[in-house]
């Protein structure tokens, strides 16, 4: 069965929230994957920008859906970053 074909099938039996948070599922796994294949391979980390921003641009679809606060990912930055301060080698300024 060609993609086009699987495509049109799922795309009849999920909603747009389902479809929206699998498709921001994958992307997430697509920037894990370009920071293994930097970690692997180096590189230039274009490609990461790349994924990264495709990332954001669903991140962005999920807060215009009401799925996601941004107020919320706002108020997590400063408690991810003492995280990291204890738990890791990182520099945080």
């Amino acid at each position: 069965m060609c993609t086009f074909m699987v495509t049109q099938l799922v795309n009849k039996f999920v909603s747009e929230e389902q479809e929206l948070l699998t498709i921001l599922a994958e992307e997430a796994a697509e920037v894990a994957i370009e920071c293994s294949k930097l970690i692997r391979f180096g590189g230039s980390g274009n490609q990461l920008s790349k994924e990264i921003g495709d990332l954001w641009a669903m991140v962005e679809l999920a807060h215009k859906r009401d799925l996601i606060s941004m107020n919320i990912i706002d108020e997590q930055i400063p408690h991810k970053w003492q995280k990291l301060k204890v738990y890791s080698n990182l520099t945080i300024d």
